[in-house]
């Protein structure tokens, strides 16, 4: 029923974007690249106010509206150099330019919103970012944004659980929990969302995702202790459908197949455009080592949204979010009977609806912009998580949240011989979650409320010299004191091709529910579930950070080498301990509030381009991670190193175009030895386990038909070295947590992308 909603709401939208306006003033031209050839899709902007346009396949655009009088233009494309140009419109005229765009292979030039929570080069903003585009997602043919996040320094994506899937990305070695993902840079990502939602992302619906390491509350509010993820969705840029389809056999047998289609539609003024996307996913379970019981779940998923955008007035936006997430996963056994017939048997049945609408507005006459926004999601999910064929292991989950708020910006050209940037803003959040398994006596129900104001300000001394400092005050329903968290950050060049950016920021987490409570595992025959201290206390962070870029020529490559170190001191540390068990048999672990803990590390990264055949990116990270005091992983047994942190590990994505028809792709990644328990049900007793070290690489080679419009076919291996795990327990006593390294063993894929 509720795609058959979905597509109502679509067909509303579309009607909605019907906004003509007719003014003489008008700016044309055409834009090329260094040998002469157009274009397509870059986009054209008239900077401090909503109009702009894209190029079309000629390399031309238009842009009409625009108020009479001196304007900065703007022309931005990824792979390419930001050009600027003043220019100067009298009443009724109409200018042509012609526009050659430089090339930026290293990417150094993006257009980047999560560090200051507006739009910046990532050249001017003093916070370092790392960002995933596009070219990573099908480098790595990826169908979600978990397949997609490990191609990054210090982020590393882990499948927690056979039966189920549950997944988790850790930043810097902090736990999924520790990371806010943001949506358009709103905090709709919740807790059970966080369980499997990873996986609910199709890649096709994102435009890039930022990435900041490191205490974001300062901006951002709660949770954000170990670093900040922003999904930014993909935005209309002119006429253009694609469609894709792709079959995959995992382990060589069994089929993963992918519907995704998008399409991008705005009117002839481009005040007014959506974007809509949509994913179809079926993929049957796996089992690895024939014991009849999978490794990898069985799953469909349905998943439709739009992003569209109207200005109805001059010098402003509407947006409007929407996206619905239907999706059905399960693990065990005996998968053609319900899940109560099954010796072991993990389902998740998820509707997941999330939208969001801002507005933003520059003042008439000012550099004073204003926006305002709201935000929702809900979520129902109904799941069975049981052994040895229960009939009372069914349960209900729900969590909807609620988020309003407001920012002002406002750039001064000139406060005692400085440029500065002044950002300021209020959130609210509300937080309602409520899971319930009675056979287990489990019932979780609680609402977050929190209100957080921020003040930023941004100063430009020099060219060679920016800083940075803001600070948040949040007041949280679980939280007696006002939280204060305060951010330093500082961006030098000391000569040209070096920029330098030193940080300090904070965090904190309360002692709200979290994704892994929301998760069942089964050990031994038995479930095992997480439970709360009555007196656990907030958890807080610190983390500094000092990182270098610096570009250069190496015969006839151009390069750009980044090293990036960091520290992040986390004080009444969540852990993890063994409680014993409950009346039933099942297995308890408590969260606790432990001592402390450091995470410290470096991140080396590379890139490398030679003219437009060959790109080179790669990354490592090495870092220690540890508690101030051993905790007790198992009864009578402790460590005092994270669980799950490997010492090593990071990423290789490469493409070779050796003509304009076709490309091959080689992505990698790398993870070290670590320690995982094990615990005792196949085995005789817990042990803690130190892995061997894993390299997951895909192989793709894709053939292009035509320009547009175009078909791609590809093909390809995921994971061409099986590299993966050869222990899993096997049977119904089996240690469902007890899984580590690659998500799927050597694959092969095929398919087709075909752009009208």
């Amino acid at each position: 029923m509720h795609v058959y909603r979905s597509h109502i709401i679509l067909v509303v939208l579309a009607a909605l974007f019907v906004h003509l306006p007719l003014e003489a003033q008008t700016i044309r031209g055409d834009v090329r690249d260094e040998t002469g050839e157009p274009l397509e899709l870059a986009n054209v902007v008239v900077e401090g106010t909503s109009l702009g346009a894209a190029t079309n396949e000629r390399g031309e655009f238009a842009i009409r509206d625009i108020p009479h009088g001196t304007h900065l233009l703007a022309v931005s494309m990824i792979g390419y150099l930001r050009w600027t140009k003043e220019v100067h419109v009298e009443p009724g005229e109409s200018l042509y330019l012609a526009i050659e765009l430089k090339s930026d292979a290293l990417e150094v030039d993006e257009v980047v919103v999560t560090g200051s929570r507006r739009e910046q080069r990532y050249s001017e903003t003093p916070v370092k970012i790392n960002v995933l585009n596009d070219q990573v997602f099908e480098s790595a043919q990826t169908i979600s944004l978990m397949e997609g996040l490990s191609f990054q320094p210090g982020l590393r994506v882990e499948t927690n659980c056979q039966n189920c899937g549950f997944t988790q990305v850790r930043i810097n070695g902090l736990g999924g929990a520790y990371s806010q993902v943001l949506i358009n840079s709103r905090p709709v990502f919740g807790s059970l969302n966080a369980v499997y939602g990873l996986e609910h992302l199709p890649t096709g619906m994102i435009d890039r995702v930022e990435i900041i390491r490191g205490g974001g509350s300062s901006l951002y509010g709660s949770n954000a202790v170990g670093g900040t993820i922003n999904v930014i969705t993909q935005e209309p840029t002119t006429q253009q459908f694609e469609f894709g389809i792709q079959n995959t056999l995992v382990g060589g047998s069994e089929p993963d197949r992918a519907f995704t289609l998008g399409s991008s539609i705005s009117n002839q003024s481009e005040t007014a455009g959506a974007y809509i996307f949509g994913l179809i996913r079926e993929r049957e379970p796996y089992d690895h080592d024939g014991d009849g019981f999978s490794e990898l779940t069985q799953l469909t998923n349905r998943t439709i949204g739009v992003r569209g955008y109207v200005n109805p007035a001059e010098r402003g936006k509407l947006t409007l979010d929407f996206q619905t997430v239907s999706e059905e996963r399960r693990g065990g056994n005996n998968f053609g009977r319900p899940p109560h017939e099954a010796d072991i048997a993990e389902q998740l049945i998820h509707d997941v609806y999330t939208a969001g609408l801002t507005y933003e507005q520059f003042l008439p006459g000012t550099p004073h912009k204003i926006s305002a926004y709201t935000s929702a999601s809900i979520t129902r999910r109904d799941s069975y998580y049981g052994v040895g064929m229960d009939p009372n292991a069914y349960g209900t989950s729900e969590n909807d949240i609620y988020v309003a708020g407001g920012q002002y910006s406002h750039v001064e050209e000139d406060v005692l011989s400085f440029e500065s940037i002044t950002t300021a803003g209020i959130e609210y959040k509300s937080d309602r979650i409520e899971d319930r398994i009675p056979s287990y006596g489990r019932e979780i129900v609680e609402t977050n409320n929190a209100v957080g104001m921020y003040l930023q300000q941004e100063v430009k001394f020099s060219p060679m010299i920016t800083a940075t400092a803001g600070l948040r005050a949040d007041k949280h329903s679980l939280l007696t004191d006002l939280q204060l968290h305060p951010r330093l950050n500082l961006m030098v060049r000391p000569v040209t091709p070096a920029t330098i950016r030193l940080t300090y920021s904070t965090g904190f987490r309360p002692p709200a529910i979290f994704d892994e409570d929301l998760h069942l595992a089964t050990v031994g025959g038995e479930v095992q579930y997480i439970t709360v201290a009555e007196d656990l206390g907030p958890e807080r962070s610190a983390s500094y950070s000092a990182a270098v870029d610096y570009s250069f020529h190496l015969g006839g490559l151009r390069m750009l080498a980044t090293v990036d170190g960091f520290y992040t001191r986390l004080t009444n540390t969540f852990i993890l301990e063994d409680a014993g068990e409950d009346a039933n048999g099942n297995s308890i672990l408590q969260r606790r509030n432990g001592d402390g803990s450091s995470v410290r590390g470096i991140s080396l990264e590379l890139k490398a381009v030679a003219s437009t055949w060959l790109s080179i990116q790669s990354g490592l990270t090495v870092q220690e991670s540890e508690y101030d005091a051993p905790i007790e992983w198992a009864e009578g047994q402790f460590t005092s190193e994270y669980l799950r942190a490997p010492s090593m590990y990071g990423y290789l994505t490469g493409n070779i175009t050796p003509s304009e028809q076709w490309m091959v792709s080689v992505s990698g990644v790398y993870t070290g030895s670590m320690q995982v328990p094990h615990l005792a049900g196949y085995i005789d007793r817990d042990v803690l386990e130190t892995t061997e070290a894993f390299f997951d690489m895909t192989l793709r080679l894709g053939y292009t038909f035509g320009e547009t419009p175009s078909m791609e076919a590809y093909a390809g291996v995921y994971n061409i070295l099986d590299s993966y795990q050869s222990d899993f327990d096997r049977g119904i006593n089996r240690d469902a947590g007890y899984i580590y390294g690659p998500s799927r063993p050597r694959s092969l894929f095929g398919g087709i992308k075909v752009i009208l």
